[in-house]
């Protein structure tokens, strides 16, 4: 057993007081050399996990229970907030009441009964009467029904009064902009263009390249992550399978953290990762788990629940492995042809981890997480069977596949974003809803002058990537990975490019030193009809009504800006082009959905919960499952 104590272990914490053991030992040059002749990663995770072991650095896991208590604690603070009129904080702390309440108690359905207020006055009618609908089938305080029963009645009469505009039509244009159809689809890489192609060399490794001319506009992939993570700032606002940010969300049954919009989305997660993260995500959000690593755990284990055996995860991975040939490479075999497709696993674990260029210090710290990690899926019974030889190559599994999404993920994995509105009305400042892990995005090279922008769908994890400046047949298709030379100097991005991603940039924009946005020339000479294009497309009135978010203009004002691209691409670089591109991403952002201010800020609550009466002390998993590691 280890010590109390280690209940409160973060992550970070783990790897700083292991690192102290080490050099109070003076052992770290030893473990150093150690850990540079190992050969893979199934013995560097173990390795470190034994270190681990030895100096009693593995934290507990916390077991939070539903509670009636905890409930009644958040539904009172949803009460103020709602008293203050802040209606979306309430509705959060709604959730949270929701997420801590047994199924069957009566705070469960006070829960309920409290959010449909907040909906009520919010004028969610439709969500408030659903919420009202569900109280009456759940065990609810008779003295609540009159005042439920005359809130239903508000909001059928408040549904016949209110002027609904039609959206239908305007969301179905906005969809259409974000699709590839599936006229268009490639027959291999089942989530790109058939525009497109996957090559391979020595200097770029794979990347991906135009087979046609491709027009700015154009829709080119259109992808699914393998996994998905929701931040935890989220979890009372999102679906935590689907993103859907619909306001009747329903809690897990049996843990306190996470939140559903449908049966099918709890019954889709269970069977996924859920059935082995739900013991475990107290600890892992109360540790302070990065994006990236949880997305490493959640990717182990659906690459376990997306096969019926472990015998067919192991012939998978086999063959995955085998397949150097680049162009099989990720590529599953679907009857009798190889296709690509972030659907299947292959895709994510031949991603490129470049364990060659990391340095010991990495690597070390990577493998600490791993080692944790897969101490926690343990416990959970991941690794669990009588079968000893089965044993022994699911513990080399587990090891290896964390620390090699580990490795991937942060050059890999995509964030989930949107815009936002701030206080002064403008939809310009990004906001954060989770990461995914995307097989094909994940293969675009990256250049300081794109080529390419990526969106989300706001309320899922379906990321379109869309071109923004012509790309011509044999051009490579290229995204930017942070580092924008409008925004960045080219000493700032090849830092950033080479501390994070292990290279040197070539782009245009760097070997021809691109200045920075404010240092662009405005033109001043350009054939009249580009300038009456630019007078009409780039004016105050425009920038202004993008910023805003007006989803009207935005899809009058697409086409226009895309003709005005491809004018303005022989120009390049200029002031022109450059704020042509960015109302063309304002447009796309709005097209995507964005969020109001009123419904971004999000509340802050910790694990365990901070019970006020009765004092209950935490408890934990006793850790018995990780005894198959031994």
């Amino acid at each position: 057993m280890y010590p109390v104590d280690n209940l409160n272990l973060s992550i970070d914490r783990v790897y700083h007081r292991i690192m102290e053991d080490l050099r109070a030992d003076r052992r770290i040059s030893d473990v150093s050399t150690d850990l540079l002749s190992l050969t893979d990663n199934v013995q560097r995770v173990f390795y470190v996990y034994d270190l681990l072991r030895k100096y009693k650095i593995i934290p507990l896991i916390l077991k939070e229970d539903k509670c009636e208590f905890s409930s009644g604690y958040y539904r009172n603070l949803g009460n103020e907030m709602y008293q203050r009129t802040d209606l979306f904080s309430a509705w959060q702390y709604y959730n949270l009441a929701l997420m801590y309440a047994p199924l069957t108690s009566t705070t469960y359905s006070l829960a309920v009964s409290n959010r449909s207020a907040v909906l009520a006055a919010m004028k969610e009618y439709e969500a408030c009467i659903e919420d009202i609908n569900m109280v009456f089938t759940l065990r609810y305080p008779p003295t609540i029904r009159d005042k439920l029963l005359k809130r239903l009645k508000q909001c059928e009469e408040g549904i016949k009064e209110r002027e609904s505009p039609n959206l239908d039509e305007e969301n179905a244009l906005a969809d259409e902009v974000l699709t590839l159809k599936a006229q268009d689809r490639h027959e291999k890489y089942l989530d790109a263009s058939s525009k497109l192609k996957v090559v391979y060399n020595s200097e770029m490794g794979r990347h991906v390249v135009a087979t046609e001319d491709i027009e700015v506009g154009e829709v080119i992939v259109q992808e699914d992550p393998y996994v998905r993570v929701l931040l935890k700032t989220q979890c009372t606002i999102c679906c935590a399978h689907c993103f859907s940010r619909k306001f009747n969300l329903y809690p897990c049954p049996y843990c306190c953290v996470t939140m559903y919009c449908s049966r099918t989305c709890v019954t889709e997660a269970w069977d996924q990762y859920h059935s082995f993260e739900c013991p475990l995500i107290a600890s892992l959000l109360k540790g302070n788990f990065t994006k990236l690593e949880l997305l490493a755990l959640r990717t182990t284990i659906r690459a376990r629940t997306e096969h019926e055996t472990w015998g067919q995860v192991f012939s998978v991975i086999a063959a995955a492995s085998k397949n150097t040939n680049h162009e099989k490479l990720g590529c599953k075999k679907e009857g009798d042809k190889w296709v690509y497709s972030s659907k299947y696993y292959p895709s994510i674990h031949t991603l490129s981890t470049n364990i060659e260029k990391r340095d010991v210090s990495d690597i070390f710290q990577k493998a600490v997480s791993a080692a944790i990690l897969m101490h926690y899926l343990a416990v959970a019974n991941f690794v669990k069977t009588d079968d000893l030889i089965l044993r022994e190559r699911i513990k080399s599994f587990t090891a290896d596949s964390l620390m090699r999404h580990l490795m991937t993920a942060p050059t890999n994995m995509h964030g989930i974003t949107t815009n936002v509105e701030n206080e002064d009305g403008n939809y310009v400042d990004e906001y954060n809803i989770g990461c995914g892990a995307y097989g094909f995005l994940s293969l675009l090279n990256h250049s300081c002058a794109p080529n390419v922008v990526r969106y989300t769908k706001l309320g899922t994890a379906q990321t379109s990537l869309i071109a923004i400046r012509p790309i011509g047949k044999g051009m490579q298709v290229l995204d930017n990975y942070g580092a924008h030379h409008a925004v960045h100097t080219k000493e700032e991005r090849q830092a950033i490019l080479k501390s994070q991603y292990k290279f040197t940039c070539v782009c245009e924009a760097c070997m021809d030193d691109w200045p920075l946005y404010q240092g662009l020339e405005v033109l001043k000479i350009l054939p009249d009809s580009i300038i009456s294009k630019r007078d009409e497309f780039l004016n105050g009135n425009v920038v202004e009504a993008l910023q805003k978010a007006d989803k009207d203009r935005a899809l009058k004002l697409y086409q226009p800006l895309c003709e005005l691209a491809t004018a303005l691409e022989p120009y390049m670089p200029c002031k022109e082009a450059a704020e042509c591109q960015e109302a063309l991403k304002q447009c796309l952002a709005i097209l995507s959905g964005v969020v109001t201010h009123g419904f971004s800020n999000f509340i802050q609550w910790e694990l365990p919960c901070p019970r006020i009466t009765p004092s209950v002390s935490s408890r934990f998993y006793t850790g018995q499952g990780a005894q198959y590691l031994a």
